[in-house]
């Protein structure tokens, strides 16, 4: 794992966090059109603890992408929340073998249908 600490200024008393995976709509099948992003989704949204934050009124806001080669996943909040925030990501971030198991049974499911 690598990570990257930038400091800014501007906007004082804020603090952006990136969770990136280089992987995107490119590393799909043909007959997987769509699943990078469905996947975005699922993690995104499926988090507790973002839902929690993004809710408990402490200004945090938070989004996600994906393109062809990047499935990134971003939040920004106040300094005082980082902690939350970073476990936030984390819980996006699922565990390789949770993942893994999350593509193969969408894999069965499109050979199903």
């Amino acid at each position: 794992m690598r990570y990257v600490i930038l400091r800014h200024q501007v906007p004082a008393g804020r603090v952006e966090a990136h969770l990136e995976f280089h992987v995107g709509s490119i590393d799909e099948q043909e007959n997987q059109r769509g699943m990078a992003h469905m996947l975005e989704h699922v993690c995104f949204l499926g988090s507790e603890r973002r839902m929690q934050l993004q809710s408990g009124g402490l200004g945090m806001t938070s989004n996600a992408c994906t393109d062809f080669n990047h499935t990134v996943y971003h939040l920004s909040l106040g300094t005082e929340y980082l902690s939350q925030g970073l476990e936030a990501l984390a819980d996006i971030g699922p565990p390789l073998t949770s993942l893994c198991r999350l593509v193969q049974l969408v894999h069965m499911y499109i050979h199903v249908t």
